[in-house]
């Protein structure tokens, strides 16, 4: 049960850093999609 609220802690966390990232740096973010694609 601890795990699975510690896991979405953490993807909240990695989403809130994502989209920050995707602010700063657009253009490498979309270069990262069309690589994970």
């Amino acid at each position: 049960m601890n795990s699975i609220i510690e896991r979405m802690r953490a993807e909240k966390v990695a989403r809130r850093y994502e989209d920050e990232y995707k602010r700063k740096h657009p253009a490498a973010t979309a270069k990262r999609l069309r690589e994970y694609a």
